[in-house]
């Protein structure tokens, strides 16, 4: 049997009437749904339209909905949510005077007139998380994605060997992806 006889079978796996494989969302998160799932950023005077709509976009077009189906939404809006409350530590920062973007993180310890008060920070850090570490949005983002990546996944028509962590991560990998 040759080896394309034997890819027949999973691709039929992936078809709309498969209840194992359902279709993934047709509709991509509107800016009336993310202020709805995340009321945090509902002040468009804080979190203006401009500002926000460019993270919707790149979070609609860079989501793989195969990969997330039905946190596709939340993912989306976690993502977004992240981004913003990055830009937003940001502005504060240019508020106080200081340069915005720089030294973003966790703070350790503050000192106040002899009182002084530290957490521990790396408590609640996913390692390998990067930036993703420095909003609770971004951990829950991380956190959702290793879950809804543990699944298993046949990847068709990819060099297993050239496949990068990134590509993974957003489902970009091969021609279509199954879940079983």
């Amino acid at each position: 049997m040759s080896g394309s006889n034997t890819l027949l079978p999973i691709f039929a796996t992936a078809s709309a009437n498969n209840p194992v494989c359902p279709p993934p969302p047709t509709c991509e998160v509107t800016l009336r749904q993310f202020r709805q799932m995340f009321p945090e950023f509902a002040d468009s005077s804080v979190y203006i339209d401009e500002q926000v709509q460019p993270w919707l976009s790149l979070a609609n077009q860079s989501l793989n909905p195969f990969r997330w189906r039905q946190y596709y939404e939340r993912a989306v809006g976690l993502f977004v949510s992240h981004e913003l409350a990055l830009s937003r530590m940001a502005q504060l920062q240019a508020q106080r005077g200081g340069a915005p973007g720089f030294g973003i993180g966790m703070v350790a310890s503050k000192a106040v007139n002899g009182v002084s008060v530290s957490y521990n920070t790396s408590i609640g850090l996913i390692e390998g998380g990067g930036d993703l570490n420095l909003t609770i949005y971004g951990i829950q983002l991380l956190r959702l994605a290793r879950m809804v990546g543990t699944g298993p996944v046949q990847v068709v028509g990819t060099d297993a060997a050239n496949v990068s962590e990134a590509d993974l991560f957003r489902g970009t990998v091969g021609p279509q992806f199954i879940w079983a």
